[in-house]
């Protein structure tokens, strides 16, 4: 999908909102960070895995690594590429959201405990594969 500074097609552009402040580039993952910010999942978890820990915009401390996924955000990208699919541009998958890491530990504990009858371990297990299949984030 054609996601550079230069327009698009006849006349289109992306808009200034829908660019990952990093790379310039369409979001296809948008989520905010605690400075209120909004980047592309995966430059904003790239900026942070190289040590960086200012925000990119404000230059202000990540006081938290915390990424919030913003999917209204994702629609309205999602809402301008179809709009704008006669000018060549592709549509943004949805994002499969990550599960709650409160119960993934809660499966993990279930799945290695001793003295939880088997029946039980091997249901967590599956519940865990599965979520591991459901999403590259799990």
């Amino acid at each position: 999908m054609p996601v550079s500074l230069e327009p698009l097609g006849v006349g289109v552009q992306i808009p200034y909102h829908f660019r990952c402040p990093i790379s310039l580039e369409l979001m296809h993952d948008p989520v905010t960070v605690c400075t209120g910010q909004t980047y592309d999942q995966t430059n904003i978890e790239s900026w942070v895995a190289t040590e960086n820990t200012t925000c990119p915009v404000t230059r202000s401390p990540l006081m938290d690594f915390t990424l919030i996924p913003n999917p209204t955000l994702q629609r309205l990208i999602q809402e301008w590429c179809v709009a704008n699919r006669s000018f060549g541009v592709e549509r943004i998958p949805t994002s499969k959201q990550p599960t709650d890491p409160t119960m993934v530990r809660n499966l993990l504990n279930q799945a290695s405990s001793g003295s939880a009858p088997f029946g039980l371990r091997f249901s967590a297990l599956r519940r865990l594969r599965g979520l591991a299949r459901y999403s590259d984030k799990n």
